[in-house]
């Protein structure tokens, strides 16, 4: 043996000792510290205060040899900060043997000597490993002052820079060694939040069939943009039918459907036409999707650019917003100046029951408000036809039509009815063709 060395043997290490995870306090193990012919009892709590690293090394493992001049120049620099104490499951015959074979090789390797001659070995180790549970020989376990495991990492992350940082009470990010269960064949398994390593993806699309949520409120819409450039670099949907997500990734929104025009065969694979509660849930079964994305924060990626075309692909269909020509409700004044002013003390939207049924009274209001109401009638009939206002009137005015208390209601209101109403105010309603700007998805 050449040299010092220093060989520790612990007591206490039996089958027993539960492995430890991140943030719990290491057992108060106690030590029986060899330095030559002297012992010395030593137990974990002596070393209150200091940073303690320990390192899994073997005499089988060449690159552990190589980091011990490194973990030498640690301990001597931070002095009685830290301790570092190598640690294997090898005997000290084995190491012994080790360390004359280096002695009598090359020149450079009897700074490898020098290092472990110098340095607090724990021998014939089965405790710490069955605590730390190393995936690999190489591996340093980070305890605090306070013997709490604060990290078990790979050796590139034990530098005097993150050593003074902990030892300052500064956040190191210390990356922590997992055991990741992933496959090759099955890309997905590196997603599974046991291997921990979403912070490793840097970018992703996906299109997943309808999820049913977790009991409670679930969002269903989330994205994320970045801090500093305010770049939207995250969108997360959850079951949404193809065209609202077509919607977010034109308009960053979802818009009524008389916003989208359908060149399709078969638009029932957008929306369905029903109020049947069964039917509607069938259809959401088959039809509803959900959506993710992440890109990086900075370069020229745009996040609905790349999820417009994700969809097209995913769909076959070809996207794209322009202006069109197409059929609208619109309304009009009659003639010119034939709106007569609010005569109403306050502004009140109420329905009211005649004999002739649900009437909504509309007072002090702008048209906009009963724009509203008209389109709501509307989109009872055809989903995707656009009421267009054409009055030019930017007063306040009253006004009462034809109300509804459900879609029954709403599906008996005809535009003639309509018409009669609002011409009492002023008002007509008449079809005609417009150019209105219009997401056209166009498909077999």
């Amino acid at each position: 043996m050449v040299g010092l060395v220093l060989t520790v043997n612990a007591y206490a290490q039996t089958p027993a000792t539960k492995p430890l995870t991140i943030g719990e306090q290491v057992p108060d193990l106690t030590y029986n510290l060899h330095i030559g012919d002297e012992e010395e009892n030593i137990r974990l709590s002596d070393f209150k205060g200091k940073l303690i690293l320990l390192d899994f090394w073997g005499v089988d493992c060449p690159t552990c040899i190589q980091e011990m001049p490194h973990m030498l120049e640690l301990q001597e620099k931070f002095k009685d900060r830290i301790k570092v104490i190598l640690v294997t499951q090898d005997s000290k015959e084995d190491i012994a043997i080790l360390w004359k074979n280096l002695a009598h090789s090359i020149e450079n390797a009897k700074k490898y000597v020098k290092a472990g001659s110098r340095l607090p070995f724990i021998v014939s180790d089965t405790t710490l490993r069955t605590l730390f549970r190393p995936t690999t020989l190489g591996e340093h376990v980070w305890i605090d002052g306070d013997r709490l495991f604060r990290a078990l990492t790979h050796p590139t992350t034990t530098i005097a820079a993150n050593i003074q940082d902990f030892l300052d009470g500064k956040k190191v990010k210390l990356y922590n060694v997992e055991t990741p269960h992933i496959s090759l064949s099955d890309p997905l398994t590196w997603l599974d939040p046991k291997n921990k390593l979403q912070d490793h993806v840097a970018f992703y699309s996906l299109i997943m069939h309808r999820i049913e949520a977790t009991i409670g409120w679930v969002p269903e819409l989330a994205i994320g943009r970045d801090s500093i450039t305010k770049k939207l670099t995250q969108i997360r949907l959850l079951n949404k039918s193809a065209v609202e997500l077509y919607e977010y990734a034109h308009f960053k929104d979802f818009v009524p459907l008389y916003k989208v025009l359908l060149k399709v065969k078969d638009p029932s694979d957008f929306f369905l036409n029903t109020d049947d509660d069964l039917k509607t849930y069938q259809w959401q079964e088959n039809h509803q999707y959900c959506y993710a994305l992440k890109i990086p924060a900075t370069g020229n990626l745009d996040a609905c650019q790349i999820m417009r075309q994700d969809l097209d692909r995913y769909f076959h269909y070809t996207s794209k917003v322009e202006y069109v020509k197409v059929k609208c409700l619109i309304l009009k004044q009659t003639t010119k100046g034939t709106i007569k002013p609010s005569k109403s003390a306050s502004y009140s939207i109420l329905n009211k029951v005649t004999p002739n049924g649900l009437v909504r009274v509309f007072k002090k209001v702008h048209i906009r408000s009963l724009m509203e109401h008209l389109q709501s009638i509307a989109a009872y009939h055809d989903k995707f036809i656009e009421l267009v206002d054409e009055t030019g009137y930017k007063g306040k005015f009253d006004a009462e039509v034809p109300g509804f208390e459900d879609p029954e209601f709403a599906k008996k209101i005809t535009v003639p009815t309509l018409q009669s109403a609002l011409k009492l105010y002023g008002l007509g309603l008449e079809e005609g063709y417009r150019i209105r700007k219009r997401l056209v998805i166009t498909g077999n």
